[in-house]
This record gives C-alpha cells, structure tokens and sequence, in this order.
C-alpha cells in the first residue's frame, strides 16, 4: 500500500488570496489566508489565537481569480462549511481545512487559464 496516495478528484487551484472566517461566536469574523481550493473545499492560514475545532459550522468569504478566454475575473462567494481539519502550521498560524455544505457548481482550477492544469 502506497502511504501518501494522491486522493485529489480535481486539480486544485493554489494561491495565496485574503479570505475571511465567520461564525457565531466571532463578531465580525476573521481574516485568513487560502491557499488551497477545489469545489468541495478550502484549505487556509488563520492565526493560532482562536481555535477552530474540528466539526465547527462557519462561512468563508472567498475570492479567487479565473481567466477564461484572456478575460480575467475575481469571484467572490460566501460559502457554508464545516471545518474538517485544524493542525499547527507554525508558530503563530494554524491550517484550516474546510470542506463546503454544497460543492461549487463549477471546480475552480478547470478550465481556468490562470493556472496550468
């Protein structure tokens, strides 16, 4: 059995864009950093300070660039999600993966020509 097996359905799109963290016990939420995004979820940098445990319901605030036939877009989208994973990055970050309620419609990095598939 091969331990590190690519599980990946989808290329990913891979940046680093603000992102921002809601939920109810946040007021007015919190900024993040993604770094990783397909269309079932997201990973992000967000300051060690408050935890995000795992199981825990928020919404991100996302943007993503998307160039489609030399027209270039910045999508912005609020989406549900549940955080599936939270580990030590570094000293002063932890790694949030989310995974969203509702798969986007289209996966971001397909079709985009702002990154090599």
């Amino acid at each position: 059995m091969i331990a590190n097996a690519d599980r990946r359905q989808e290329p990913r799109l891979r940046y680093s864009w603000e992102s921002q963290l809601y939920c109810d016990d946040i007021r007015g939420g919190r900024l993040a950093r993604m770094v990783d995004l397909n269309s079932k979820g997201a990973a992000i940098l967000i300051e060690n300070d408050c935890p995000f445990d795992t199981g825990k319901e928020v919404e991100i605030g996302l943007m993503y660039p998307k160039v489609v036939n030399g027209n270039f877009e910045i999508i912005h989208e609020h989406r549900p999600c549940t955080v599936v994973r939270s580990e030590w990055y570094n000293s002063s970050l932890n790694r949030l993966v989310v995974q969203f309620h509702q798969p986007m419609e289209q996966p971001p990095a397909i079709g985009n020509e702002y990154i090599n598939n």
